[in-house]
């Protein structure tokens, strides 16, 4: 059995490799949480579902540390990541999504990631 390291956004231990078969006949795997309902994949095979697992887990970092002011991406529902920004707005503080441009309400972020890099455009 493959050790999975908990889910990035929720932080349960109740996640699990399971297999399907495509409607081409492959069988592909997938991790879920079971707490959250994230689900990862598909990959070709169970270890390199868990790797990908794994190695994704490692790059989400606690709310607690996340820059103020700044774009950072975050999860939001079920199985949503999403730009967000933490400022203050008439004497209290929120998670902001830009595309709204309201406070998020409900289920509070508990992990972050940085941004990635812009893509080089072409000259």
């Amino acid at each position: 059995m493959t050790n999975l390291k908990p889910c990035p956004f929720c932080g349960s231990a109740e996640c699990e490799i399971f297999s399907r078969t495509s409607i081409e006949g492959r069988v592909l795997y997938d991790v879920v949480c079971h707490e959250c309902g994230t689900l990862s994949g598909p990959w070709g095979s169970a270890e390199r579902c868990a790797k990908h697992w794994n190695r994704r887990a490692s790059l989400w970092q606690p709310i607690e540390t996340a820059p103020k002011r700044e774009y950072v991406l975050i999860p939001y529902g079920e199985s949503i990541i999403i730009a967000g920004l933490f400022e203050s707005h008439g004497g209290s503080e929120h998670w902001y999504a830009p595309h709204s441009g309201s406070p998020l309400l409900g289920r509070l972020p508990t992990h972050w990631m940085p941004l990635p890099e812009p893509l080089e455009g072409k000259g």
